[in-house]
């Protein structure tokens, strides 16, 4: 079922409109791809009888948070996503570059359950 689709900019972005000024819809793997950013960047515990959805990685960019937590972290909600594929399991890395500088560069390479097309997710968690 198509979802209103965020744009280009991702979560920061407003909503996409099409030529015409409709709101744009999105479906496929492009919904794969906007329902993870959406489940990693929303909070913790913001949904309502939701309580494990969210890694709420927006509230930890700042903060000096061991790059295996953060792994830990996109893993867990990786493995929850119905987006995302179990076989294989998804190749989620966690790199400080550069090394000891705090600022974390996560890679997210997953199989997208509906189509089995190869997604890549790349993103700077900050410092």
């Amino acid at each position: 079922m198509p979802d209103l689709a965020i744009g280009p900019y991702g979560w920061s972005g407003d909503l996409a409109l099409t030529v015409s000024g409709d709101i744009m819809p999105v479906d496929g793997s492009d919904l794969g791809v906007q329902r993870v950013i959406r489940r990693l960047l929303t909070a913790e515990n913001a949904v309502l009888f939701h309580a494990d959805y969210g890694a709420g990685l927006l509230a930890k960019i700042g903060s000096p948070i061991p790059a295996r937590r953060i792994l830990g972290i996109v893993r867990s909600q990786m493995f929850r996503e119905a987006a995302v594929s179990q076989e294989p399991p998804p190749n989620i890395a966690v790199n400080e570059i550069p090394a000891g500088s705090g600022r974390q560069v996560v890679s997210i390479h997953y199989q997208d359950r509906q189509s089995g097309a190869p997604m890549v997710l790349s993103f700077d968690q900050g410092s």
